[in-house]
């Protein structure tokens, strides 16, 4: 061969004729195998084809001869970078820092450089190496976009927002400076300029799958339903099998009442469930009519591909010996939430003599209801900061009995700390009423009617039956004094006034229609709605039209304090529950208000709370088992006042009730820990049981 083929293969290469390219080099070093820059080049090929093993050994051969190429030790560290040797990629790149060096190659080893220690977390050190970068190119945008990164990962938001906006200062199109810019934005929670962000880079990367999402999930937030609908079409058009998609498009729909091709999309999710397709998370399926094994699969499905169990536990079956029972209680939900507005007076009466309890809180929100929470803990800690791993190990350090989940698969929760297995017991409560279908968490507590023994299977969980009702009040709510006037709530003077103050996700079309049929036979009668957002008050009126009842006789109630809420309950004659989410803490807010609440009992956990809540407050014969003898339920109450008069006087007392007696739930929760605490000291797998 002679100089001319290797200036031939060159331009070959340089020209993208990758193939003609190869096989000269290849020639050419079967006569010449101790040329560096022959095997540099090949290597280099390689590498564009992502042919890394092959790549690496070129590189290799090409450093055995020349090791003072500082683009050979470049090259070589990025084909290391590529197959996760990250520890090795930033010694070659250091080897090349230490060649003889242009400004240029500087610039690319220590961006590289920076790259690699990333990798290994090394979140400062990387710090150091991009600002060489930048003090040699003050205008490197793909720098100043790492730079944003590493300032993220050590959550120097504004440090982070900094860089990021001087790169879209730099280049308006750089698209994914635009989206990082809304990421810092929504960790600042500055929300609309978060979405402000993130449109301007889809406007740039039309298929930006993350910007697509994640400017849904603000939107989200920001109550947007229609505009998030819109973003997440988009993004199933880019991506069809994008995780969970579909199911989140299906359950903002029915947050704002979209009910064209209800029964369609509902078939469609249960054939994907059954199919094991990652279509609708569990949180979005509870609101799906399904069956409790349908459930179990779509929760399975979603925790082997989200948060399988990790495969060295933390907890290795040490047994603890502590003068008290050690539980934590692990939420993001310490504030005005309806977790603790329940559970506030079971933390308060807990025996301190046979429990130590502990709150991991991993949202830093704040109000009046965290000072009573923080009060009601023997310790309390801001774990918001705190990655899973950590969470985890300081459960395990702390040495937890009984870790006790109150998220589940609802928004924020954190079901990989659970996945580290750092408790000896592990136990799923309130958070979602279904089952959360991971290995790793041991109990389930809950009733006989909330999980009749039938349907234990159905459940991953061990099934602990509390004697009374699973659910928990705070028999300190305080109702205000405030007295109210029909005409005042935009309710009619005279006539019988229905409601029901679930969210607008809980309403079916099928459900609305057995309402419609009541309003249409009780004359002069309104339904009292609580207000969610615009569109779903707009598509709720268009429905009642379409079904020959006036919008009129819809009455919105718009949101308000807690106290006052529960006031306004005693305009209202009688709750109507709802299918397949019954009522949860809005079934205890109207009795608790003295208002009547007529339930249908379904097969799955969600659909049988109120069941629960009823029979503990002593009111059984307001549960109905299909919706034709709750619609007639409800009519008869709401056309015989003597009767309906009956009803409530039954609530006079019901404080007295097990529903609102809080020292029998205390006892009652006590005793299940006790019993799982015991069976754990005995080195006993966990098992059903009822208190």
């Amino acid at each position: 061969m002679t100089p001319l083929n290797k200036k031939i293969a060159i331009a070959l290469h340089q020209a993208n004729q990758l193939a003609q390219a190869q096989a000269i080099y290849q020639k050419l070093l079967q006569q010449t195998p101790t040329d560096a820059d022959l095997w540099h080049r090949l290597g280099v090929l390689y590498l564009q084809q992502n042919q890394l093993e092959k790549a690496q050994d070129s590189l290799q051969k090409a450093l055995s001869y020349q090791q003072k190429s500082p683009m050979l030790w470049l090259h070589y560290g990025v084909v290391l970078g590529l197959l996760n040797q990250h520890q090795l990629a930033q010694q070659s790149f250091e080897s090349g820092l230490s060649c003889q060096l242009t400004a240029t190659q500087q610039v690319d080893l220590y961006y590289h450089h920076a790259i690699a220690l990333n990798k290994q977390h090394h979140i400062q050190q990387a710090l150091q190496s991009i600002a060489k970068v930048l003090q040699q190119q003050p205008h490197h945008v793909i720098a100043l976009n790492l730079q944003g990164t590493l300032y993220l990962q050590y959550n120097d938001y504004l440090q982070a927002l900094h860089s990021y906006q001087l790169a879209t200062q730099l280049k308006a199109d750089f698209s994914e400076a635009w989206y990082h810019c809304g990421l810092v934005l929504e960790k600042l929670k500055r929300y609309h300029e978060a979405v402000n962000h993130y449109q301007k880079a889809i406007s740039l990367k039309p298929h930006y799958i993350n910007a697509l999402n994640n400017c849904a999930n603000v939107l989200v937030g920001l109550q947007d339903y229609p505009q998030a609908i819109k973003l997440l079409t988009q993004l199933i058009s880019v991506e069809p099998s994008y995780p969970y998609a579909a199911g989140r498009i299906f359950y903002l729909q029915t947050h704002i009442c979209d009910w064209k091709d209800y029964h369609a999309t509902v078939a469609f999710l249960r054939q994907g469930i059954a199919q094991q397709q990652a279509l609708i998370s569990p949180f979005e399926f509870f609101n799906v009519p399904a069956s409790p094994h349908e459930q179990l699969m779509c929760a399975e499905s979603y925790v082997l591909k989200n948060y399988p169990a990790q495969s060295t536990p933390l907890w290795n079956g040490e047994i603890y010996q502590h003068p008290k029972i050690k539980i934590a209680y692990i939420s993001a939900d310490f504030y005005n939430h309806a977790t603790s507005i329940l559970m506030i007076e079971l933390f308060e009466k807990h025996d301190r003599s046979q429990f130590e309890i502990i709150a991991l809180a991993f949202n830093s929100k704040n109000d009046e209801m965290t000072v009573r929470v923080k009060a009601a803990f023997d310790r309390y800690i801001d774990v918001s900061q705190y990655t899973d791993l950590q969470v985890a190990q300081l459960i395990k350090s702390l040495q937890i009995d009984i870790a006790v989940d109150l998220k589940v698969h609802t928004q924020d929760a954190r079901l990989g700390i659970f996945a580290y297995k750092a408790a000896p017991i592990q136990v799923n409560y309130l958070g979602q009423a279904s089952t959360i279908g991971a290995s790793y968490i041991d109990y389930i507590l809950a009733d006989r009617h909330i999980i009749p023994p039938q349907y234990h299977t159905e459940f991953s969980e061990k099934v602990v039956c509390l004697p009374h009702t699973y659910y928990v009040n705070d028999s300190k709510r305080p109702i205000s004094s405030q007295v109210f006037s029909r005409s005042e709530l935009g309710l009619p003077e005279s006539g019988f006034v229905f409601c029901c103050f679930n969210n607008s996700y809980k309403i079916s079309p099928t459900m609305f229609d057995v309402w419609m049929r009541l309003l249409q036979q009780v004359p002069n009668s309104v339904l009292w709605l609580l207000e969610g957002n615009a569109t779903a008050r707009q598509n709720l009126c268009d429905e009642a039209t379409k079904r020959g009842v006036a919008p009129e006789r819809l009455v919105f109630a718009p949101k308000v304090a807690s106290s006052v809420h529960l006031a306004r309950h005693q305009l209202a004659d009688l709750f109507l529950d709802t299918l397949p989410i019954n009522a949860h803490t809005t079934a205890c807010d109207a009795l608790w208000a003295r208002v009547p609440i007529v339930t249908c009992m379904g097969q799955t956990f969600a659909s049988r709370v109120a069941a629960s809540i009823l029979t503990a407050v002593g009111l059984p014969e307001l549960i109905t088992q299909n919706l034709a003898d709750y619609e007639a339920l409800a009519l008869k109450l709401a056309t015989s006042p003597l009767w309906l008069a009956q009803i409530k006087q039954k609530l006079q007392h019901r404080e007295q009730s097990p529903l609102f007696d809080i020292k029998a739930q205390r006892i009652a929760f006590e005793s299940a820990y006790k019993t799982m605490y015991q069976c754990y000291q005995q080195g006993l797998a966990p098992q059903a049981f009822n208190v």
